[in-house]
């Protein structure tokens, strides 16, 4: 059984929150081959405190106790405004918060929460040295911050992988993840853990359309019944929004990476991360002779990122069901 922490910036109900991370906490849950030992939590798809209350919302309403902690509130260098006023903001001024209506209202802004998840993620990697997988699908500022706070963990972690990086999307310079902690990804991106990448040009090769969304509806227990009821906002906010048929499941895929690898085709490659100027968050291969006058790109680590460069829409879907569907039975 693989032990995993997930890192997340969890949204499910929240306005114009991305569900991803949901759907990928909700497919570690029900899988066999994985032990879910905790769900921390970062800023990032919504702020912290935030994310903190939809994952203890999350697990309590599909019965699973499950421990959550509190991460990073802001990036180590990045401002934060502009992510934030898009990010918070966005639906209001698309006018598509009625999308939501349906939705209680259970955030209280004056929450007490400790923010002890990077000295816990050590404590159960210490734990269950050689034995815990991070599961990254947020910005990355609590593992940089385990790294260099506990530098002796990178022995002991048995991997990262991260949902995150962007290299030649139509539109889009960055992604996220990465964009609002561009010094945090480094930090991972250089260090030893060895590490298996979902980029943004993979996961945007994904779709959940209505008609899946509605089969998974018509799963009779707690954990599918509160997917549908958070994904089916976001769904259609996709849809007016992005103008795709349904909406990417971007973290999904880290998860069942540890299920199935045989869903994906991968690739091994250096990878840098530009912290300046124009470019600053995008990513790079920086394999020599990979690209034009590559040997002036030097790689900044000393191991490969295994890359996955493709998925089975179709299969990752089929899994998603099985799964969902015999929670329960």
């Amino acid at each position: 059984m693989r032990k995993i922490i997930i890192d997340c910036d969890i949204g499910n109900g929240i306005a114009g929150a991305n569900v991803d991370d949901g759907l990928a906490l909700a497919l570690a849950l029900v899988s066999p081959e994985i032990e879910v030992k905790a769900v921390t939590t970062v800023s990032g798809n919504v702020l912290n405190y935030k994310a903190c209350l939809v994952a203890k919302r999350f697990l309590q309403a599909s019965g699973y106790d499950v421990p959550v902690y509190c991460g990073s509130f802001r990036a180590l260098k990045e401002p934060t405004q502009k992510w934030r006023e898009r990010l918070d903001h966005g639906v209001e001024k698309q006018g598509l918060k009625y999308l939501w209506q349906d939705e209680e209202e259970f955030l209280r802004t004056d929450a007490d929460i400790a923010c002890n998840a990077v000295d816990k993620m050590a404590q159960i990697i210490n734990e269950n040295p050689h034995e815990v997988t991070l599961i990254a699908i947020g910005p990355l500022t609590n593992l940089a911050l385990l790294l260099t706070k506990y530098p002796e963990v990178q022995d002991k972690i048995q991997e990262i992988v991260l949902m995150g990086g962007c290299f030649n999307v139509k539109n889009y310079l960055k992604d996220t993840n990465f964009g609002l902690d561009p010094e945090a990804a480094k930090v991972v991106l250089d260090s030893s853990v060895p590490c298996t990448m979902a980029p943004f040009d993979t996961t945007t090769t994904t779709l959940l359309r209505q008609e899946d969304l509605e089969e998974m509806g018509t799963y009779t227990n707690a954990l599918s019944e509160y997917l549908y009821k958070t994904t089916k906002p976001w769904l259609a906010y996709s849809m007016k929004t992005r103008g795709i048929d349904g909406c990417w499941i971007h973290d999904v895929l880290t998860v069942a990476y540890l299920i199935d690898s045989s869903l994906f085709s991968f690739e091994e490659h250096f990878v840098n991360i530009e912290l300046c100027g124009a470019f600053r968050g995008r990513t790079y291969i920086a394999d020599l002779g990979y690209l034009k006058n590559a040997d002036e790109i030097k790689p900044h680590s000393s191991r490969k990122i295994n890359i996955m460069t493709a998925v089975s829409n179709e299969k990752l879907l089929r899994l998603m069901k099985e799964r969902f569907k015999a929670n329960g039975l």
